[in-house]
C-alpha cells in the first residue's frame, strides 16, 4: 500500500502543488523536501531564487528503474493539492522574500475507532526543526526495519 502526500511550495506571488504517488511518510517525501530545500539554499545566489530552485530540485526526483518499472518522476504537478483525498501528508513550504522558509506538515492519522481519521499539524515552523523531525522519524524508521530484519533472522 503506497503512503500518498502532496506538497504546497509558495511564496507571496506565486503557488504551486505538487501529489506524490508512494512513501510520502516523513523520512521518504519529508527527506527528500529537506534534500531539496538544502540544494536550493546552495544554488540560490539571491533570496527570491530559493522558490525557482525548490521547484526544479522537487522537479527532478525520480524513483530509479526496476525489474518492474522504468525511471519516473516522484512528483507530478497538480491543480491542487485538496484534490487528492487519498493523501496521508500534506508539506506546505512558504517561502518569503528574504529567503525564510516555513514548513507545515499535516498527517491525516486514525481515530481510535479506526473507521474515521483525524487531521493533525505534526510540525509548523522553520528548516533547522523540519530537519530535527525529519532525522527522528528516519531513526524511528530504522529501528523497525532493524526490528523486523531481526525477527526474520530468529
Amino acid at each position: 500500500m503506497s503512503t500518498r502526500s502532496t506538497l504546497t511550495i509558495r511564496t507571496d506571488n506565486s503557488t504551486l502543488h505538487f501529489y506524490r504517488h508512494m512513501d510520502g511518510y516523513v523520512a521518504g517525501a519529508g527527506q527528500t523536501l529537506q534534500v531539496a530545500l538544502e540544494e536550493a539554499y546552495k544554488k540560490a545566489v539571491q533570496p527570491y531564487q530559493v522558490y525557482s530552485r525548490l521547484v526544479k530540485a522537487i522537479m527532478m526526483n525520480q524513483y530509479p528503474a526496476s525489474e518492474y518499472r522504468s525511471t519516473q518522476s516522484m512528483y507530478e504537478v497538480t491543480e491542487h493539492a485538496h484534490l487528492h483525498s487519498d493523501r496521508e501528508y500534506h508539506y506546505d513550504v512558504y517561502i518569503n522574500k528574504a529567503g525564510y522558509v516555513n514548513i507545515e506538515v499535516e498527517a491525516w492519522l486514525p481515530n481510535f475507532d479506526e473507521k474515521t481519521q483525524r487531521h493533525e499539524v505534526i510540525y509548523d515552523g522553520g528548516f533547522d526543526g523540519y530537519k530535527d523531525l525529519v532525522t527522528k522519524e528516519m531513526v524511528i524508521i530504522a529501528e523497525r526495519v532493524a526490528e523486523l530484519e531481526k525477527k526474520r533472522g530468529a
